[in-house]
C-alpha cells in the first residue's frame, strides 16, 4: 500500500524542481529556444531526475523501520506524486499535440527515479543498522 505522505512528497518535489527550473530557465536552455519544462532540457530532465531520487531516497532512508512497508512502494508512491503534479503543471500550461508522449516519457523518468531513490535509502538504511548492531 502506498502512503499518502509519499504521494504528497513526490507530488511537492517536482513542483519545486519545476519552480526551480522556470526561475532558473536561462541556466538549464542556455539558447533559451523552448519554454520551461523539465523535458526540454538535458540539465532540467537531470535536474528533476536528481530531486526524485533524493526524495525517494530521503523518505525510505527516513522510515525503513516502518515494518510492511517496501522500498519500492515507497518509490512508488514518490513517482505518482510526481506524475500527479507533472501532470496537473502540463495542464495548467497547456498540454499541446504531444502531451500524451511527454506524460509517458515523464512518467517513465519519475518510476526509474522513485525506483533508484528508494534502492539507495534502503542501502543507507541497512548499512545504518548494520552499524547499530
Amino acid at each position: 500500500m502506498v502512503a499518502w505522505k509519499d504521494i504528497v512528497a513526490g507530488g511537492l518535489t517536482f513542483v519545486i524542481a519545476h519552480a526551480i527550473e522556470v526561475v532558473g530557465w536561462p541556466w538549464f536552455d542556455p539558447g533559451r529556444s523552448s519554454t520551461p519544462w523539465f523535458l526540454n532540457a538535458g540539465r532540467a530532465a537531470a535536474f528533476t531526475a536528481g530531486c526524485l531520487v533524493l526524495a525517494a531516497a530521503a523518505a525510505t532512508a527516513l522510515a525503513a523501520s516502518v515494518p510492511g512497508r517496501g522500498a519500492i512502494a515507497r518509490g512508488g508512491g514518490i513517482a505518482v506524486g510526481a506524475i500527479a503534479a507533472m501532470t496537473i503543471v502540463l495542464v495548467a500550461r497547456g498540454p499541446g499535440t504531444l502531451f500524451p508522449i511527454v506524460l509517458v516519457f515523464g512518467a517513465a523518468i519519475a518510476l526509474a527515479s522513485g525506483v533508484v531513490g528508494a534502492a539507495l535509502g534502503n542501502g543507507l538504511a541497512a548499512a545504518r543498522r548494520g552499524r547499530r548492531a
